[in-house]
């Protein structure tokens, strides 16, 4: 009934008190049939670099690993 982020998979850092030089996540969106995937992915994008252009030195790299549709009723 409604779309869904999850953040499955966090990597970075060595220890509990070093800040990480990188840090790696992977997120899962998943989409109701209303919705488009070229959107959605480009919103997402758009708002992951809205929040790294506020931090000054900080670069962010955005790979996709699958672009799917929603399921439609058959």
């Amino acid at each position: 009934s409604h779309p869904y982020l999850n953040i499955g998979r966090i990597e970075g850092g060595t220890n509990t008190n070093v800040v990480p030089g990188k840090v790696v996540f992977k997120l899962d969106r998943r989409m109701i049939p209303e919705e488009n995937a070229t959107e959605v992915e480009a919103d997402i994008r758009r708002i992951i670099e809205e929040g790294a252009a506020a931090t000054p030195g900080l670069r962010v790299e955005i790979k996709r690993l699958l672009l799917a549709n929603a399921m439609r009723p058959l």
